[in-house]
């Protein structure tokens, strides 16, 4: 299965599992997810994330260390802090399926959630 199939699934069962407080997700033709989640939500999230990616490449308090073509893709992103997670999965043609947990700084109790594909260069 390439990386955008891992990524519909996903977003299903997260919109499946999760209540999430407010949905940000535009209609694109790539399959994109984008929510904010309570941090009580959060574990629940991340154990289907792992289902999905395995480890996070770079988990929550964790110094960024990410090769180098990971980075620049997260870089288009916004970039990652080290308050903040990321999973990463490769797949082919170039191209690697996300997900970006972002704590807000203006509120501890809400996580920005996205998920969606990278174009590795």
């Amino acid at each position: 299965m390439s990386v955008s199939g891992l990524i519909t699934p996903l977003i299903e069962s997260l919109r499946g599992t999760i209540s999430f407080v407010e949905r940000r997700t535009e209609q694109t033709s790539d399959p994109y997810f984008e929510a904010v989640l309570l941090r009580q939500d959060l574990d629940r999230c991340c154990g289907l994330l792992r289902e999905v990616f395995g480890q996070p490449v770079k988990d929550f308090g964790e110094p960024v260390r990410l090769e180098p073509k990971v980075q620049t893709a997260v870089d288009l992103l916004g970039g990652v802090r080290i308050e903040q997670c990321l999973f990463v999965v490769k797949g082919e043609a170039q191209q690697a399926a996300y997900a970006a947990l972002w704590p807000w700084a203006s509120d501890r109790t809400r996580v920005t959630l996205k998920v969606g594909l990278l174009e590795l260069r």
